[in-house]
């Protein structure tokens, strides 16, 4: 298990390969690890608030025991994820796994991605309640922040009342986020789906929001 700068550190790093713009946060390790600046100051009040509640060491142990399951490199792995590669043919489905938690008495968030990556955070945790933090935080309306993902670990982030964007090259569980209201599926691939999205919501310059609807 890596520190907590660990994930933020490989970011950064893809960031710099890449060319692109410092960003001024990094939300990070499935939405429960938040920093600040170029000295990646932790944000302990959603440490603070995502803690509470969370055995790491009780979820670990039932987890390792559950058929099909196998453990992620260290490198995914923090304090607040829990990183399995599951083998679908031998492994419990996402209800079952729940289940197993619920009944052992831990309370816990499980996150399926592409189908056979499993993600177990604190119940308090995820890019949706991480989002959500930062805006109340800081001050920002939802709609002035537009998210994008292309992934089942993306499901929550897009769910908020941010502008939300999926990638054409999304992964067959955000499927079921169709008709949801702010969020725009591309066409285009990767960047460019996300370059879509961006002229979708005429994002920056008055934005405007044709998939709105009164919740």
């Amino acid at each position: 298990m890596h520190s907590a700068r660990f994930f933020a550190f490989a970011a950064l790093a893809l960031i710099e390969e890449l060319g692109l713009p410092r960003p001024d946060v990094l939300d990070t390790s499935v939405g429960t690890e938040l920093f600040y600046g170029h000295k990646l100051t932790r944000d302990r009040t959603w440490e603070k608030q995502i803690g509470h509640h969370w055995d790491r060491d009780a979820v670990d142990a039932l987890l390792e025991s559950m058929p099909g399951a196998f453990r992620q490199d260290d490198s995914e792995q923090s304090r607040y994820k829990i990183s399995f590669k599951l083998d679908a043919s031998l492994a419990p489905n996402l209800a079952e796994i729940r289940r197993m938690l619920r009944e052992a008495g831990l309370r816990a968030k499980v996150i399926l991605s592409l189908g056979m990556y499993l993600d177990v955070i604190p119940v308090r945790g995820g890019s949706d309640l991480s989002i959500r933090h930062l805006l109340y935080k800081w001050g920002f309306a939802p709609e002035q922040l537009l998210v994008a993902g292309d992934s089942g670990n993306d499901e929550g982030m897009l769910k908020g009342r941010t502008l939300g964007v999926v990638v054409g090259n999304h992964s067959p569980e955000l499927e079921k986020l169709k008709k949801l209201p702010r969020i725009y599926f591309a066409q285009g691939h990767h960047a460019r789906g996300i370059l879509e999205g961006i002229e979708y919501y005429q994002f920056l310059h008055n934005t405007v929001i044709p998939n709105d609807a009164i919740e």
